[in-house]
């Protein structure tokens, strides 16, 4: 089976390490270090669970409403920062203004601690960030090959719950596997081969620390 054209191998190293990554999630996102930044994260952070107010003349946005906090929980701001990135940006351009976007990011963050008496200097810096989101790479990860897949695929292609719950009995986990070709592929395919560049693969893959 060959889904993507960088490396004839690389859609069945993804299968291969699905086995291990519910597993690796749960103990990833059970680590809470209570001498780093922690926040309530939202848990479900992309577009459709947030609310905009417009300005009435020029269509500005002016405010924000998050909705939906089920899986609200406990742990460093890498984890909703990663899933807002992965699942709300078009891949092109989140790969592009990367830098940028978090960079924005930390802007808004330290203004808004400041603002609320927060102490300067237990700020998170932009290194604090990049180690951050570096440290959650596993659940970025996730995000594009589970999360997106689900999110964006056509009617046709619909993710069954039924059989995702059942991994024992379903191969694919609940996919239909076509969803990984055409439009997915050009998406996400350059991040799936950064991730395998970085060896996140071979870390789900063989269980490695």
């Amino acid at each position: 089976m060959i889904i993507f054209n960088y490396r004839t191998d690389l859609a069945e190293r993804v299968l291969k390490c699905s086995h291990t990554v519910a597993e690796r999630a749960v103990k990833l996102n059970a680590d809470v270090d209570d001498s780093k930044f922690n926040v309530i994260n939202h848990g479900d952070i992309w577009i459709s669970n947030l609310l905009f107010k417009y300005d009435d003349y020029e269509k500005k946005p002016l405010s924000v409403k998050f909705v939906d906090f089920q899986l609200s929980h406990y742990q460093t701001l890498g984890w909703d920062l990663a899933y807002f990135l992965y699942t709300s940006l078009l891949g092109d351009f989140r790969r592009k203004h990367y830098k940028e976007l978090v960079n924005d990011y930390l802007i808004a963050l330290r203004e808004t601690l400041l603002m609320y008496g927060y102490p300067e200097h237990e700020v998170p810096t932009l290194d604090d960030v990049y180690k951050d989101l570096e440290r959650v790479n596993l659940y970025s990860f996730i995000i594009c090959t589970l999360t997106h897949p689900i999110m964006t695929m056509p009617l046709e292609h619909t993710y069954s719950l039924n059989e995702g719950l059942q991994p024992e009995i379903y191969e694919n986990c609940g996919y239909n596997l076509d969803v990984f070709r055409g439009s997915y592929k050009e998406e996400l395919g350059p991040d799936i081969l950064n991730f395998a560049k970085l060896g996140t693969l071979l870390v789900l893959q063989f269980n490695l620390k």
